[in-house]
């Protein structure tokens, strides 16, 4: 009972400094991409190109690696290529 109530007066300050956190964080990369495309107009094309390239340059791979066993691995192709964007 002690822990629950402590849990319980403690929540909203853990939730204040989690929304504190995630919109700074938020704040920092919409600011640092503001930038980054002030400095360089094409940046998001290029970047577009690099994912597009990136997904269809590993989903390539997985179906030569894998053949027509592609669907019921359909997990792990989608775990690969998702390695490969991010």
């Amino acid at each position: 009972l002690k822990r629950t109530a402590f849990i319980l007066l403690l929540w909203p300050l853990v939730q204040a400094l989690n929304f504190d956190v995630v919109a700074k964080t938020k704040l920092s990369v919409i600011t640092g991409l503001n930038q980054r495309l002030a400095a360089d107009p094409s940046f998001l094309k290029k970047s577009v190109a690099e994912v597009v390239l990136a997904a269809g340059t590993q989903l390539s791979a997985e179906w030569n690696r894998r053949g027509t066993s592609i669907v019921p691995e359909l997990d792990f192709v989608v775990a690969g290529v998702l390695t490969a964007v991010c």
